[in-house]
């Protein structure tokens, strides 16, 4: 079992609640529209379940993995009642897991791919198990949004403002585990991941303007005229190095959309 595996398993009692609900409505919000009633999804690092409850309850046929046992136990009591398949597996290894062509969403949110070891594997083996024209729908943390580097800046630590604009290695605390995350600006993760067998549908950034916990350390009537702002500036092609986190959705070559 490697860091993140248990790093994740003694957290995943408390995982959910690390997390800010308006944080994740923003994101979730991004790519719900491509989970369509009889959508294949695979929910790729699927930890505690949230999307592919999401995924389910919009119709969808879905399929989830996690490297973290523990996150797929809680997981698995939140998918009682809905057809929800869950197995434990790293995101590299996509392409071993599900048969060819058994997809039309491969879907990983909350920063899984953040993590992952071999992230041309990975876009290898969603390019493997996505029918043509299928959707690879990816949500993750980059090197740092505008926010927080003015916020480095302003606390007078320059190096994290200024610094690595395309990768940056960091140490996550996850309970008390140090796990390895890679933070990746969009270009260099669609560089990654595409190899000439994907093509961009949409991109989008969030956590330009304001934290992610928002009104617990800015006014909430500020906090909704700047989200409102970047509501308007969030697909601006040109602003995807300003983001805190990403939302880029390609599309697998080779037939239509699945939309």
């Amino acid at each position: 079992m490697n860091d993140a595996a248990r790093a994740y398993d003694a957290v995943a009692p408390a995982y959910d609640t690390l997390f800010v609900e308006r944080g994740r409505r923003t994101w979730s919000a991004l790519y719900e529209p491509y989970l369509r009633p009889g959508t294949r999804v695979i929910d790729a690092g699927c930890g505690t379940g949230a999307d592919s409850l999401l995924a389910a309850r919009r119709g969808c046929v879905v399929r989830g993995f996690d490297v973290s046992p523990g996150m797929l136990e809680v997981a698995s009591r939140r998918a009682v009642g809905h057809a929800i398949e869950l197995q434990v597996g790293r995101l590299e290894d996509v392409g071993e897991l599900y048969p060819s062509g058994s997809a039309d969403v491969v879907l990983s949110g909350f920063a899984a791919l953040n993590t992952c070891g071999d992230l041309p594997r990975f876009g290898a083996g969603c390019s493997r198990v996505l029918a043509p024209g299928g959707l690879l729908i990816l949500h993750f943390l980059t090197p740092g949004g505008l926010y927080d580097r003015v916020g480095n800046l302003a606390r007078g630590r320059p190096g994290l403002a200024l610094g690595a604009w395309r990768e940056r290695r960091v140490a996550v605390q996850i309970g008390s585990v140090g796990v390895g995350h890679t933070l990746i600006a969009p270009s260099r993760a669609e560089a990654l991941l595409a190899r000439g067998d994907f093509e961009r549908v949409a991109q989008h950034q969030v956590g330009m303007l304001t934290p992610d916990d928002g009104p617990t350390r800015v006014p909430e009537r500020v906090v909704r005229v700047l989200d409102a702002v970047e509501a308007r500036l969030r697909a601006v092609h040109a602003l995807a190095a300003w983001g805190r986190f990403a939302v880029l959705v390609l599309r697998r070559r080779g037939g239509p959309s699945v939309r």
